[in-house]
């Protein structure tokens, strides 16, 4: 006979037992209903959300309608996606036809990326980003794969977006801002020189006079280097370090200089532009004032001001350039100031040759490229990511807007621009700055008036890029650096390397966030090429490239003389290795 005394408790346990296995199925099914519930409004909220986007663009004419309907779509939709941008990208490549111009908007106003209506170009994109996005490089024939070794890295002190880093005859001469710009204390700035081969850096020259010395910018000039400094000295200093002449501009300086020549048989001279608007031309043989010349109306001085505000941070607000704007067969001495105002000067007594007011401000300055009779003769852009053409014609010059290369509007400033491939000089390339904190920068090409691409960079984007053949296929890429905070939250800075299809090649991280756009060249006379990086933190990084192609736009000048113009920095580029501190224009 059982013991009923002990069947109670076993059937209590069993009991408690059947319950608690009731309770964690019924838990697992609660979740598994949550999560499928959660996927299944997350994807319905992603497809609903691109199916929104796509109606609201076909209720919008214009293209002040279009930005606003896209504005409103990212209002009403972002809480489906704000927080996983990829995965809503990923629904529309995968559920949508990308030659619908909707759905090709709402990827540009996503991602900052434009390919138009090439597919392929879209999908490759789309692949290198997810293998950037995970530390990897992107998948390339063997051509056209960039290698660039670590050779050595050298304390300079502070260098920003303007700032000159100006290789020559195994020498590396790099303008100085010490620890901090524009501040009269800091007894660190002068000409730092870095030999080319081994990388130690030692002072060429530091100036002598008081106030902020900042090295604004350097020019070669009759075999001496012209260091221009931020409280108004101008000075020519040898290779072996020593000053032959000191000039006062009698102001704070505002650019860089520029060394040209006066006229067939004069000497060459430097310009300079100095904070109260003036420009003024010293001979670089012995210093002494050549001319001055007015270039900036009082009424726009404010604008220059607000110009500046506008870029976040401290900048030069006028820029010089060399070129024929007139159409005399002669170059003009060419003032751009942060304003917009526009001067064209002759060489010789500094006459204004040419008075026009342009677009709004800017920082890129003019860039000429020398073009034929139907192409611009110049470019230049805007505060606001605004490109423009300055064309010559009956009428006088023409100042014409030619492409905004904001993906949402304005979207920051443009760096000083660059012109790629010498039988094309209408091809613009462009580095839009961005916005700290709220939209990256993009490196961007131009044919004439149409976008071919633009390439989101993984930071704010505020030096010039470069133009070079850095993989030996006999086409050149293009060199940006970009700055701003990691997956992590981290300052940090990159090097892109662009094919001139808008094609990533190779994302390097640099040691630190680096302002100045690379400078290519080769610095060592070994025969290929090597990528100067300076970062905010004071040092200058060398890359060896494996292979050896040629330079247009290796300089932030694009030649030594910072002229700006194209068939200088494509002469530059190509001087033999021991020539160029005798170069000179053609």
């Amino acid at each position: 006979m059982k013991d009923l005394g002990l069947m109670a408790p076993r059937r209590r346990r069993s009991r408690r037992l059947s319950a608690w296995v009731g309770w964690l199925v019924l838990a697992a099914l609660l979740v598994i209903v949550w999560q499928a519930g959660a996927w299944y409004v997350g994807v319905r909220g992603l497809d609903w959300s691109i199916r929104h986007g796509i109606a609201l663009q076909r209720d919008a004419s214009t293209p002040a309608e279009l930005s606003a309907a896209l504005a409103l779509w990212e209002r009403e939709t972002g809480r489906y996606w704000r927080d996983q941008p990829a995965r809503l990208v990923t629904r529309i490549f995968a559920r949508h036809a990308l030659a619908e111009p909707e759905v090709r908007r709402l990827l540009v106003f996503m991602t900052g990326a434009d390919y138009g209506e090439r597919v392929e170009d879209w999908r490759r994109w789309l692949a290198d980003q997810h293998r950037l996005s995970t530390g990897q490089q992107p998948e390339l024939p063997r051509r056209q794969r960039v290698v660039l070794e670590p050779l050595w890295s050298a304390p300079v002190g502070l260098t920003l977006s303007f700032s000159t880093i100006l290789p020559m005859d195994g020498g590396i001469y790099v303008a100085s801002c010490g620890r901090a710009y524009d501040d009269a204390g800091d007894d660190a700035d002068g000409v730092v020189h870095v030999h080319a081969r081994t990388g130690q850096a030692s002072y060429l020259f530091i100036p002598d006079q008081a106030g902020p010395r900042d090295i604004l910018g350097l020019a070669l000039a009759d075999g001496r280097l012209i260091a221009a400094c931020r409280n108004g000295m101008i000075y020519a200093v040898g290779f072996d370090g020593g000053v032959q002449w000191r000039a006062a501009a009698g102001a704070k300086l505002a650019s860089s200089p520029l060394v040209f020549e006066s006229g067939e048989r004069g000497p060459s001279l430097v310009a300079v532009v100095t904070e109260t608007g003036k420009v003024v031309a010293i001979n670089a043989a012995n210093g002494r004032t050549v001319w001055v010349a007015d270039v900036v109306s009082p009424g726009l001085r404010s604008a220059s001001a607000a110009a500046q505000a506008a870029a976040s941070e401290p900048r030069l607000s006028a820029s010089l350039a060399l070129g024929d704007l007139v159409g005399d067969g002669k170059p003009e001495l060419i003032v751009m100031s942060a304003g917009g105002e526009l001067r064209a000067l002759a060489p010789d007594r500094g006459r204004v040759l040419l008075k026009r007011g342009g677009q709004s401000g800017g920082l890129a300055g003019l860039v000429f490229g020398g073009g034929g009779a139907r192409q611009p003769q110049a470019f230049t852009a805007d505060l606001e990511g605004g490109v423009w053409a300055v064309y010559r014609t009956a009428a006088g010059v023409q100042v014409a807007p030619i492409a905004q290369l904001g993906a949402r509007g304005p979207s920051g400033f443009v760096a000083p621009l660059r012109l790629a491939a010498r039988e094309e000089l209408a091809d613009v390339v462009a580095c839009l700055s961005g916005r700290a904190g709220e939209l990256p920068g993009a490196l961007a090409r131009l044919r004439g008036p149409e976008l071919q691409w633009r390439y989101p960079l993984p930071g704010c984007a505020w030096g010039a890029p470069a133009v070079a053949d850095l993989n030996g296929d006999g086409r050149v890429e293009l060199a940006a650096t970009s700055f701003g905070r990691d997956a992590r939250g981290e300052l940090a800075g990159w090097l892109d390397i662009v094919s001139l299809e808008g094609h990533c090649l190779l994302r390097a991280r640099l040691p630190a966030p680096a302002e100045a756009g690379p400078v290519v060249a080769d610095v060592d006379g070994d025969g290929r090429v090597e990528v100067l990086v300076a970062d905010r933190a004071g040092m200058l990084h060398c890359y060896r490239a494996a292979a050896l192609g040629p330079i247009e736009w290796g300089l932030l000048g694009g030649d030594p003389r910072n002229t700006r113009h194209a068939a200088n920095a494509y002469a530059f580029s190509q001087t033999p290795f021991g020539r160029q501190k005798r170069w000179t224009p053609r």
